[in-house]
C-alpha cells in the first residue's frame, strides 16, 4: 500500500491540494516521510504516534496551516527551535519521548492551546512554556520535576493542569491566579496538604491527590462549590471535613487506603453523589445520614471493621454495587431489602450467622457472596432471586451456582434451604504483626522455624512431643536398613527401618550414632516394647543432614 493511501482527502482530482488530515500510527517509521511536505499549504493534522522517529526535518516546519501535532511514544531526543515556525499550531503532543529539554522558542507558538509533555526526562520546565499565554492544558506528568516555575502564573487561561508522579512537595505561590482550573492532578507526589494556594480555584470540577503524604483535609474544599471528582486515596488522612458538604455537585469520591474512622454527618447532603469509596480503612460503624445519598450507586466499603449496618441503608434505592468484605458484621438489616435495584452484593470474610428473609425482594441481584462466614442455612426468599447468577458460599466452591435443598428447621420453626457447603467453616486468617504481638505490645509471639542451623542441634528436643521430621531419601532409608541389620545380633530383617524389633535390646534406651560420607544417622530414645499388631514400636528417630 503506498503512503498516499493512508491520507484522507476529499476528491481524487485534488489529491495533492486537499489533504487535510494525516494519520501513519504505529507504521513502523523511523523519520518522517518527506511525501508529507508535499502538502504543507493545506495538512492540518499530523499523526505520527507509536513510531521510532528520532528527528524532525526541517520541511516539517513549513507546514504554516498545521493546527495538531502528534509525536507521541517515539524516540525523539529534542524539540528543536524551528517548532517557533508553527505559527498555528494549538495541539502539541511530543509525550513518551526522550526529550531533555524544550527549546524556549516554543514561546512562538502564540497560538497553543494543548502541550503535552508527560513522560519525558525533562526535570524542569522553561520560561517559554510560561510565556504561552493561550495556553489552555499542560501535561506534564512523569517528567522527574522537582517544582514548578514561580512564573506558572502568567498562563491565565489554563483549565487543565496535570503535574502526576513527581517530586513535588509545594506549588507555586502564583499559581493562585490560575482561577480558569477545571482540573488538577497532582498524584503520586509528596505534598503532605493540599496547597492553600488552591483555596481560589473556584472553578473546580476535577481534584486528584491520591498517592501522597495528606494528613488534613483543609476546610476550604469547601470552596469548591462544581467540584465534580474527588480523590484523596492513598494518603493519611485521619477525618473528613464537615465543610465538604458544601461541594453538593460531587458525584465521585475516592477515600480509599487512609486512616478514616468515621465519615461525617453533613454526608448526607452529597445529594448527587454517585460512587463512594471508602475501602481499607478503619470505619467502626456508619451513621445514618448515610442514607441522604439519595443518588448512589456504588458503595465500596471493604476492608474496614464496621459490626453494623444502619437500618436507613434501606433508603439507597438506586443502589447497585454494595461490597462489604473483610469488616465485622454480624448480620445484615432486614432494611437491605429496600434496597431494590442491588445487583451486587459481597459479604466475604464477616462473621454474619444469618441472612434476613428480605433478601428475596432483591429482584435484580445477580452477585451475591457470602464466602467465609458463619452461617448455618439460607432463607427460602433465596429462590426468589430469579437473577441470581452466582451464589458465593466458599472459596473452593467450583460453580458459581450450587444446588441448594429444602429442610425444616424446629429451631426456627421455618422451612430453610441448606447445601452441602453449610454451615460455613470460618477460615483462620493469617494473623498480621499486630495482631500477633502479646498485651504489651512490645513482644511478638515466636513462631517455630522450619530453618535448622548446626548449633541448634546442640540441645535435645523433649521426648515427651512428636517431632516432625522430612522424608528420607530411599537411598537413605536403604543404608538406615543396613545398619540396623549389622547392629541385630539374631540378624532379623524388617521391611520398615523406622520399626525396631522388640528382641533388639542393643537399641533399647541407647544411642548410637553412624557417619556415612553425607549423612549423619541418629537414633535416640527408641522405646522396644512390644505391640500385639506389629510386635514394633519407636518414640523418635532423628534424621540430621552432616552440616560439616
Amino acid at each position: 500500500m503506498s503512503l498516499l493511501k493512508c491520507f484522507r482527502h476529499k476528491s481524487s482530482s485534488s489529491e495533492q491540494e486537499d489533504i487535510r488530515v494525516v494519520d501513519l500510527t504505529s507504521s513502523d517509521l523511523s523519520e518522517v516521510p518527506m511525501s508529507i511536505v508535499l502538502h504543507e499549504r493545506t495538512l492540518e493534522t499530523l499523526t505520527l504516534s507509536s513510531n521510532h522517529i528520532q528527528d524532525l526535518p526541517l520541511p516539517l516546519f513549513h507546514c504554516q496551516n498545521l493546527t495538531t501535532l502528534i509525536l507521541s511514544d517515539n524516540e525523539l531526543s529534542y524539540l528543536p527551535s524551528a517548532i517557533s515556525l508553527l505559527v498555528n499550531i494549538r495541539e502539541l503532543d511530543v509525550s513518551k519521548n526522550y526529550i531533555r529539554e524544550v527549546d524556549n522558542a516554543i514561546k512562538g507558538c502564540k497560538k497553543l492551546a494543548s502541550l503535552n509533555l508527560s513522560s519525558n526526562p525533562l526535570g524542569r520546565l522553561t520560561d517559554g512554556i510560561t510565556q504561552l499565554i493561550s495556553l489552555e492544558e499542560l501535561y506534564v506528568n512523569s517528567i522527574k520535576a522537582d517544582f514548578l516555575p514561580a512564573n506558572i502564573g502568567r498562563l491565565a487561561k489554563l483549565k487543565v493542569l496535570e503535574v502526576r508522579d513527581n517530586n513535588l512537595n509545594s506549588l507555586p505561590k502564583t499559581i493562585s491566579r490560575l482561577t480558569s482550573l477545571i482540573r488538577l492532578d497532582i498524584g503520586e507526589n509528596s505534598f503532605q496538604l493540599i496547597p492553600e494556594e488552591l483555596k481560589n480555584a473556584t472553578r473546580l470540577q476535577e481534584l486528584w491527590c491520591d498517592l501522597n503524604e495528606i494528613e488534613i483535609i483543609p476546610s476550604f474544599v469547601s470552596n469548591f462549590t462544581d467540584l465534580v471528582y474527588f480523590d484523596v486515596s492513598e494518603n493519611l488522612a485521619s477525618a473528613v471535613p464537615s465543610a465538604i458538604c458544601h461541594c453538593s455537585k460531587l458525584n465521585f469520591l475516592n477515600f480509599n487506603y487512609c486512616n478514616l474512622q468515621v465519615l461525617p454527618v453533613s454526608f448526607k447532603n452529597l445529594s448527587y453523589l454517585v460512587t463512594l469509596k471508602v475501602e481499607y480503612n478503619n470505619l467502626e460503624y456508619l451513621h445514618d445520614s448515610i442514607g441522604g445519598l439519595v443518588n448512589l450507586e456504588e458503595l465500596f466499603l471493604n476492608n474496614n471493621k464496621l459490626r453494623h449496618l444502619p437500618v436507613t441503608i434501606g433508603l439507597l434505592r438506586k443502589l447497585i454495587i454494595f461490597h462489604l468484605d473483610e469488616n465485622m458484621l454480624c448480620e445484615l438489616p432486614p432494611e437491605i431489602g429496600s434496597c431494590v435495584s442491588l445487583k451486587v452484593l459481597t459479604l466475604r470474610s464477616n462473621e454474619i450467622s444469618y441472612i434476613p428473609d428480605e433478601i428475596g425482594h432483591l429482584s435484580k441481584l445477580s452477585v451475591f457472596s457470602l464466602t467465609d462466614n458463619c452461617l448455618q442455612y439460607l432463607p427460602l426468599s433465596i429462590l426468589k432471586l430469579k437473577n441470581l447468577s452466582a451464589l458465593w458460599l466458599s472459596h473452593n466452591q467450583g460453580k458459581p451456582l450450587i444446588p441448594l435443598q429444602h429442610t425444616y428447621d424446629h429451631h426456627q420453626g421455618k422451612r430453610i434451604l441448606t447445601c452441602y457447603l453449610l454451615p460455613q467453616q470460618k477460615t483462620l486468617r493469617e494473623c498480621t504483626p499486630e495482631e500477633r504481638s502479646v498485651d504489651d505490645g512490645s513482644k511478638l509471639i515466636n513462631r517455630n522455624s522450619h530453618i535448622k542451623f548446626e548449633s541448634d542441634l546442640t540441645f535435645s528436643l523433649p521426648t515427651n512431643k512428636l517431632t516432625r521430621v522430612p522424608t528420607p531419601h530411599p537411598k537413605k532409608l536403604r543404608e538406615l536398613a543396613k545398619i540396623t541389620r549389622s547392629s541385630d545380633n539374631e540378624q532379623k530383617t524388617f521391611a520398615n527401618p523406622f520399626c525396631v524389633p522388640s528382641e533388639a535390646p542393643a537399641f533399647a534406651h541407647s544411642s548410637s550414632s553412624h557417619y556415612n560420607g553425607d549423612a549423619r544417622y541418629e537414633f535416640t530414645n527408641l522405646d522396644c516394647q512390644s505391640s500385639s499388631d506389629s510386635g514394633f514400636s519407636f518414640q523418635k528417630l532423628k534424621l540430621e543432614d552432616d552440616i560439616t
